[in-house]
């Protein structure tokens, strides 16, 4: 864990490794909103 950004993520959330999600607050915009949109449906036509 030479990167500190990685090591502030693993020290402030312990459960990480075993699935323990951490919850947190976005902005949501129009692009940030297009972006999640596209990604679902690209998911959704994948299968």
């Amino acid at each position: 864990m030479q990167d500190p950004d990685v090591r502030f993520f693993v020290e402030r959330n312990p459960g990480y490794s075993q699935g323990v999600a951490l919850p947190f607050l976005v902005k949501i915009d129009a692009r940030n909103l297009a972006a999640l949109s596209w990604r679902s449906l690209r998911k959704l036509v994948r299968g």
